[in-house]
């Protein structure tokens, strides 16, 4: 046999290289984290925040989608519908230069008429259809998938005279142990404007001021948590996203991750909250491994 056949038949015995699969992990999702953006158009630093959020996203096109943990305007709780449509059509000009999936949870400022009222309303849930038209929610709770995850978005505000408490309702806890035994091949992550659960809920008030908020404590945090990880023992959670008390944490309990964004706005524009600035997060979602969260503070003014 010529030396040059020889080689030949020996290369062409060998298992083709270019077809072996990669041994590279593949990139993460990247995803926007931002929460309790209080957006007015009558607010100057509420607009520079969006144009700073805006431009942030166009200069970064890694990242993949917007989670928005809810309270996208400020404020209709306290409007009846339609004197408040005009924060919706600001909030529709940001939305439309983002240019990438947003997903958005209801928060208790989105919603019309519950803290207005004096007399229970008869069809509470009926108020939360000018938030859900305006993010692009065919229901208030719902669930999606993208990359190696699904997320689960929740609705924390049960109606209560004069307001709200963080709670499911006994429909959505049925619907999430079922939605739980879907797509359990992927991660999951779960979102929710009211913490399921937090330890900064026990500083956001000082002491002597506690008095003037005799139920603030059914607002801060959901009331039903220990339900709602009863229902998660089938399949526990890598992630959990919240906002709501404009306070940053990071929570590390039985496995999951529990983490809480801060705000845009931090104190309704005012400045800092209790020493947290504005901000949002850009989160690293791996298909192994934990997610890994860079927060992003805004210029200050």
């Amino acid at each position: 046999m010529q030396r040059r056949d020889f080689l030949q038949t020996t290369l062409l015995s060998l298992p083709a290289l270019a077809a072996r699969p990669s041994t590279a992990p593949a990139k993460p999702l990247r995803a926007l984290f931002v929460t309790d953006m209080h957006l007015s158009p009558r607010m100057d630093k509420a607009k520079a925040a969006a144009d700073f959020l805006v431009g942030y996203l166009h200069k970064n096109p890694s990242i993949q989608l917007v989670i928005n943990g809810g309270d996208t305007i400020y404020d209709v709780a306290k409007l009846a519908y339609p004197a408040g449509e005009y924060l919706w059509e600001y909030w529709h000009s940001i939305r439309s230069q983002i240019g990438i999936p947003v997903y958005s949870c209801i928060g208790n400022h989105d919603i019309y008429n519950w803290e207005l009222s004096t007399e229970a309303l008869a069809r509470p849930q009926d108020e939360k259809r000018s938030a859900m038209k305006h993010l692009g929610m065919d229901n208030s709770y719902y669930a999606f998938t993208a990359g190696r995850w699904k997320f689960i978005m929740l609705d924390s505000l049960t109606y209560v005279l004069k307001g709200y408490k963080g709670a499911l309702d006994p429909e959505q806890m049925s619907w999430l142990a079922t939605e739980l035994d879907n797509d359990r091949d992927l991660r999951l992550a779960i979102i929710s404007h009211i913490p399921v659960l937090t330890a900064c809920a026990t500083l956001y008030l000082n002491p002597e001021k506690a008095y003037l908020y005799p139920k603030i404590s059914e607002r801060l945090s959901h009331t039903d948590a220990p339900a709602v990880f009863d229902v998660l023992k089938s399949r526990p959670a890598d992630l959990f996203l919240h906002g709501h008390l404009h306070m940053q944490e990071t929570i590390a309990y039985k496995g999951s991750t529990i983490y809480n964004g801060g705000a845009l706005c931090a104190d309704m524009w005012r400045g800092p909250f209790h020493d947290f600035n504005s901000c949002f997060t850009i989160i690293d979602l791996p298909a192994e491994g934990p997610p890994v969260m860079q927060r992003i503070d805004l210029p200050k003014s």
